[in-house]
């Protein structure tokens, strides 16, 4: 059965993405599919999102 992800868990695998870990390593900690969380990666455009919140000020 295809398990039912929520918002919380999309804005913590963001937040594991800001510091650093990959998506294999993010999938582990939220037991997600690898897939899902390249899923995410590529429709959020997570890269940009993570370089503009880290640039400096």
């Amino acid at each position: 059965m295809r398990q039912k992800t929520t918002i919380k868990q999309k804005q913590k695998a963001f937040h594991y993405y800001c510091l650093g870990l990959n998506s294999k390593e993010i999938s582990k900690l939220l037991d997600l599919s690898y897939r899902t969380i390249q899923n995410y990666m590529s429709t959020g455009n997570w890269k940009q999102k993570r370089k503009d919140k880290l640039a400096p000020i």
